[in-house]
């Protein structure tokens, strides 16, 4: 009997690896197969199997597999390799990447880099990571990569390496934008935008539609269509409308909505992972409830004022359906009659993100009626969802006509002054107690003749009801006036006091708070505007620009190079190497809402509250001066942990974000409890 030792080594490649300088043979190829008696061959495998367990044993360290952000590449191309380790002691070693031809890596195969230096402590797991080039002129095939680590004499290669496939061909990969919502029954019209990155020609594939609970699109999921896509030229991109039906049988509920590529793998790419149509559409699928936004209130502060004016207008909109919204705009109208419609011209454009659903949005806007306007009494009208966007189950509660009517009369002649507020722009959207806020104001003289001296002030207000009972913060006076048709511009340093209450406020400018000048239009004396700020504490307060965070989870964020710990309020985990389990979709869920707040806002602002264990910055964070806490609290995207974690410091905030809880229950068990119940 006879037993052959070529095969051994192949199927003990782990145990070889860590042992390489013990196999004989150690130049490649292998010599021919040996055929030894089978006692001999039976006590070189013994010797084989205990010397490199003694190995891998004595270094006490465990490498992961390796993974990297790219499974096809061509030639030259960057790619970021990573790899986990966890050592049994303090050690010291060396470690790089490797790209073997034959798929059998090992130290003699093309390292990618330079031998990087690390520092492991006993019992911890740490992942390395690096960015490598591939080299320039590298032949078409498939590769192996993966990671060696070196300490001493010892050496370890991360098991299973990377399949990496380097050429040239086709590489199919697509954009889908789906409607927020569809009816059981109706149909789903969706825009697909397909793009060949590579360069080859892609021939005819096959495409399929899919309806998904969570953001991995399979060809599991509950299948809408398939169809033909056409030939696709190198470099080319081809954006199609379908609209595909939704069965009866499609129970109502969120999905997402995805495309599959090339489901029958006709075309050769160079990268047969990004077949999935990125970012998935998210549409809640009703059974003719849905979303209903509709008109509830909308009053004027004034019913008489000229051409050019401005008046204050507070309108109210309620989500009386079972979804929420999504995005939804509005419109203030003047019209001839008292019936609104798409023909009358629109005085002002709103957005609000999403109504939950019952939830309802109050606010007061400031509407300027366009100069120009003819003299006579119109109707104030506002329609919600103008552009048809949502579809409701009854489309005719989105319009609204004033309850009083508005008088526009002849805009003022003469030689006298009119003042205005114009705009009113702090630098920020947060400032802390105590701080100055650079605030830019505009004043404009519109009338036909010089405006003496008078006085602005800068008032802090609890609404947008500016007015002189409102705490003043900074008084200016224009000694020598304003002359006719100009505008003045100017930035102060307001200071905020000590002893004012955190939370929202509108910081007001007033102009000719005293009554000083005689106008052309003596009804707006007090000429006011106003603008959104939160004041809150906090050790510090950084703010960014949106643009510059990523989100990684719901509750943690990457700016500038340092992580962020959002506190307040705890999202779904992800399974890692920390805790066993998972909560997805809800994780990714929450972490596409972050993303999404972030994408819409101007500011970011971090106001710190400490350091946890893991070296992250614990901070509160405000989008636009909002609480991105209370945000995600209020969508159901995260729960408050002001009752489990305490509340930093932030004492008001924390009762706003316990507020915020009661009557928003999320779908999933509360993260705090979830990591408890599976950690490793």
């Amino acid at each position: 009997m006879s037993l052959n030792v070529s095969a051994l080594r192949s199927r003990l490649s782990g145990a070889r690896r860590g042992v390489a300088s013990l196999l004989p043979s150690p130049q490649r190829p292998l010599r021919p197969p040996l055929d030894l008696p089978w006692p001999v061959a039976l006590l070189a495998l013994t010797l084989l199997l205990v010397a490199g367990g003694a190995l891998v044993a004595g270094g006490g360290l465990r490498l992961a597999p390796a993974a990297a952000d790219l499974h096809a590449a061509r030639a030259g191309d960057p790619l970021r390799v990573s790899v986990r380790v966890e050592a049994g002691s303090d050690l010291r070693a060396t470690w790089a990447v490797f790209l073997s031809a034959d798929g059998d890596l090992d130290a003699r195969d093309r390292r990618l880099g330079d031998w990087r230096e690390v520092d492991l402590s006993a019992g911890a797991s740490r992942e390395l990571s690096a960015r490598v080039q591939l080299p320039a002129g590298l032949p078409t095939q498939s590769y192996a990569l993966g990671v060696i680590l070196r300490a001493g004499s010892q050496q370890w290669i991360s098991l299973d390496p990377l399949p990496l496939s380097v050429g040239e061909g086709p590489n199919l990969w697509a954009e889908l934008s789906a409607p927020l919502h569809a009816r059981v029954g109706g149909e789903l019209e969706l825009q697909l935008r397909v793009v060949n990155g590579g360069d080859q020609g892609a021939p005819a594939t096959r495409l399929g539609l899919y309806l998904s609970r969570n953001e991995a699109i399979t060809r599991q999921d509950l299948r809408l269509e398939e169809r033909d896509l056409d030939p696709l030229p190198a470099g080319a991109e081809r954006t199609l409308t379908l609209r595909v039906p939704l069965s009866s049988s499609i129970g109502p509920e969120p999905y997402f909505v995805g495309a599959l590529l090339d489901l029958d793998r006709d075309a050769d790419e160079t990268d047969e992972e990004d077949n999935a149509a990125r970012a998935p559409g998210r549409t809640y699928v009703h059974d003719g409830q849905g979303p209903n936004p509709r008109a509830i209130a909308l009053e004027l502060d004034s019913t008489r004022l000229p051409a050019g004016g401005t008046l204050e207008v507070r309108r109210v909109i309620r989500n009386e359906g079972d979804v929420p919204t999504g995005p939804l705009t509005y419109t203030l109208v003047l019209s001839n009659n008292a019936t609104i419609s798409a023909y009358d011209p629109v005085v002002l454009r709103g957005t609000l993100a999403s109504l939950a659903p019952g939830e309802q949005s109050e606010a007061r806007v400031q509407v300027r009626v366009p100069p120009g306007t003819a003299a006579r009494s119109y109707w104030f009208g506002m329609r919600i969802d103008p552009d048809d966007a949502i579809s409701e189950s009854e489309e005719g509660d989105n319009r609204i006509a004033a309850g009083e009517r508005l008088e526009v009369v002849e805009a003022p002649t003469g030689d006298l002054p009119q003042l205005r507020v114009e705009g009113v722009a702090p630098s920020h959207w947060t400032v802390r107690p105590g701080e100055d806020l650079p605030l830019e104001r505009v004043v404009v003289n519109e009338g036909a003749g010089d405006a003496p001296a008078f006085d602005y002030v800068v008032v802090l207000s609890a609404d947008r009801r500016i007015s002189l009972a409102d705490r003043e913060l900074y008084r200016y006076r224009f000694v020598s006036g304003l002359g006719a048709q100009r505008r003045h511009s100017r930035s102060v340093q307001v200071p905020i006091p000590q002893d004012v209450e955190v939370g929202e406020w509108h910081l007001g400018v007033i102009v000719d708070p005293g009554a000083e000048v005689s106008e052309a239009d003596e009804d707006d004396q007090q000429a006011v505007s106003s603008h959104f700020v939160r004041v809150e504490r906090g050790r510090s307060v950084r703010r960014f620009d949106p643009e510059d965070a990523y989100a990684s989870d719901g509750d943690t964020i990457r700016v500038e190079g340092q992580s962020y710990r959002l506190i307040g309020y705890d999202t779904p985990e992800k399974s890692g190497p920390s805790f066993s389990g998972n909560q997805q979709p809800y994780a990714n869920v929450a972490r596409d809402a972050t993303r999404a707040y972030l994408r819409q806002a101007n500011e970011l602002a971090l106001h710190v509250a400490s350091t946890d264990q893991y070296g992250r910055t614990l901070a509160h964070a405000f989008v636009d001066g909002r609480s991105l806490a209370k945000l995600m609290i209020e969508a159901e995207h995260a729960y408050e942990t002001i009752g489990v974690f305490g509340d930093e410091g932030f004492r008001e905030l924390g009762r706003e974000l316990r507020d915020a809880q009661r009557g928003h229950q999320p779908a999933f068990e509360k993260p705090w409890l979830f990591r408890w119940r599976n950690k490793r």
